[in-house]
């Protein structure tokens, strides 16, 4: 896929483009800057960022009440976290939404 196609659109989507992306900056975070957690936030309920976390091994820390700003609304926002040592691999069940075929 050519760099300036932007995961968030439809012919992006399932590529894995999002996933690869994602696991060189947790290698860069954790080998480059020697970071010894990396956070992922996502807006309730944006199933599909935190199935991407899940997929790179990121647990579920909890939900920030009003935590995100939506354009000016609060929003809720899912936390989860990383640390240096973890797999980078689904720890748990996933326990989100079916994905549905298109």
């Amino acid at each position: 896929m050519p760099p300036w196609v932007s995961t968030s659109e439809p012919q992006a989507r399932g590529t894995g483009a999002a996933e690869e992306a994602a696991r060189l900056l947790l290698d860069y975070g954790f080998t480059q800057l020697n970071l010894s957690f990396i956070h992922w936030g996502a807006m309730v309920p944006n199933w599909a960022s935190r199935k991407l976390a899940w997929k790179l091994g990121f647990s579920f820390a909890g939900c920030l009440r009003g935590g995100y700003n939506d354009r000016g609304t609060p929003a809720d926002l899912w936390q989860l976290t990383l640390a240096a040592q973890d797999p980078q691999t689904p720890q748990d069940p996933w326990t989100g939404p079916v994905a549905f075929n298109r």
